[in-house]
């Protein structure tokens, strides 16, 4: 639907100015909801027939073999005519898109494409439009940031001589030529203009889930599974059409499926190397898997080239350094602390304070659910784990409380900490998503619900603990 709609607006003049109407009000009015893939043909319209915005447009310009090609698109179905829209209304709308939930990297692409093309057409909306071009000049992805450098270079009066037709709108399409075109096969009827996506959201939560899986049934350390886990996210990155071409991109999608098989193999087959009699079927699994190893190298180093090539992989790397050194930063303070703290008596301490407070054991376990519940206020999660939990648990556990329970309680009640203002993880992503006009006091007020959910799970789970014990106690009795 997304291309036909563009097909109808490039092939035919006559209806360029309507359907550009028809997708401002559209985007305008459904910009939560619309899709994405008609987004994109939206913000181009725009974009490419931004000026005819300024005029009105009405459904007496447009054909009858056209009204009914749009009659059957039904978010396009003629039902009105429309006035002129202001320039700081069409540029409004497309700063809400660069700002919208549903953004992608293709569709920003496609606004400051637009932005551009609009600062040479639009009377007085240049200075509004390089203002949004240029804040993407320090975007952490090099495609917007390289577009944001370029495209206000060219607004610069210095190129204003070529600008014009550098800028030059997309001309009519000759519709003999393209039905030519698509009965010789240069063209699939189907063709999309959207991003192409190498590998598909179930493939990336599949591997996703292998680490967690690997270290839940046993089958691997940690520290083995978060090697599956990189390698994995090298080659789904190098499987995506939009980083790697030609053979680099095949090799990618090579190591993915080596993978799986390779999995399976191991499940099936006894395959350990030393034996003195090896069935004939475990050779030939063997052999299989020594191929799929070579596959899967092949394909690491193919998505690393790519990566590599695309200027990608040095910010990925200084990224996960930073992140796995404040990680050890916090686990070496933590452990200073402790030992500091166990060396002065402090554990004895708060063993007696906890011991003698009122209530017993359940008041022990209240105040430190209260004392973890307010420290995630202001801290992350992990330092509450890597600090406040090492006072704390050995002091309960001596009390006789259920470890298994005590940590299902602490983990629920450390996920309130996403949620809590003002640190809360979860209302930082939220407010980066957020439309302009959502205020931060209103995402703090939606996040009380959840959070009162959080705590009433964390009532049910004290009063019936078997939610969390029963399931540990049937797997390892």
């Amino acid at each position: 639907a997304s291309s036909t709609v563009a097909y109808i607006c490039v092939a035919d003049p006559t209806t360029q100015a309507y359907v550009t109407h028809k997708l401002f009000h559209l985007l305008r009015d459904e910009l939560a909801q619309v899709q994405v893939a008609l987004m994109h043909v939206a913000v181009w319209c725009i974009g490419e027939f931004g000026d005819l915005l300024l005029n009105s447009a009405s459904t007496s310009e447009v054909d009858d073999e056209q009204l009914a090609n749009l009659a059957a698109l039904p978010s396009l179905r003629p039902r009105s005519d429309y006035e002129p829209i202001p320039v700081a209304e069409i540029l409004g709308l497309l700063e809400a898109v660069l700002k919208s939930h549903l953004a992608t990297t293709v569709t920003k692409a496609y606004v400051l494409t637009a932005l551009v093309k609009c600062a040479s057409r639009l009377p007085d909306g240049k200075r509004e439009s390089l203002e949004l071009v240029a804040a993407y000049k320090t975007s952490m992805s090099l495609e917007l940031q390289q577009r944001s450098c370029e495209y206000e270079s060219l607004l610069d009066d210095t190129w204003g001589s070529v600008r014009s037709e550098a800028l030059a709108r997309m001309p009519a399409l000759d519709a003999a030529a393209i039905a030519a075109r698509r009965q010789g096969g240069g063209v699939d009827e189907e063709e999309s203009l959207e991003e192409p996506q190498g590998v598909s959201l179930a493939s990336g939560s599949s591997f996703e889930a292998m680490p967690l899986g690997a270290i839940l049934t046993g089958k691997a350390t940690p520290t083995e599974a978060a090697s599956v886990g990189a390698v994995g996210g090298l080659l789904i990155a190098g499987s995506r059409q939009i980083l790697a071409k030609g053979p680099a991109l095949w090799l990618a999608r090579a190591g993915l499926i080596s993978i799986v098989f390779l999995l399976i193999l191991s499940e099936s087959f006894d395959m350990r190397l030393g034996r003195q009699s090896v069935a004939p079927l475990d050779q030939m699994a063997t052999l299989t898997a020594f191929f799929l190893c070579g596959v899967l190298a092949a394909g690491v180093l193919a998505a690393l080239w790519s990566l590599l090539a695309d200027k990608l992989f040095m910010p990925i790397l200084q990224k996960s350094a930073e992140v796995t050194t404040m990680v050890f930063t916090i686990l070496i303070g933590a452990a200073l602390f402790s030992l500091v703290f166990k060396g002065l008596g402090g554990e004895e301490t708060i063993a007696t304070a906890l011991s003698n407070t009122p209530g017993g054991v359940t008041g022990a376990i209240v105040i430190v659910m209260a004392v973890m519940f307010v420290l995630g206020f202001f801290l992350d999660f992990i330092e509450i784990v890597l600090v406040a939990v090492p006072l704390v648990a050995p002091a309960l556990l001596t009390l006789g409380v259920d470890p298994i329970w005590l940590g299902v309680m602490m983990a629920v009640n450390l996920q309130t900490s996403f949620l809590t203002p003002p640190f809360g993880f979860a209302l930082f992503y939220l407010r980066g998503v957020a439309p302009a006009h959502v205020r931060t006091t209103q995402i703090y007020k939606g996040a009380l619900p959840f959070v009162g959910i959080q705590i009433g799970m964390l009532c049910v789970l004290a009063f019936f603990p078997e939610i969390a014990t029963w399931l540990p106690s049937q797997i390892y009795q």
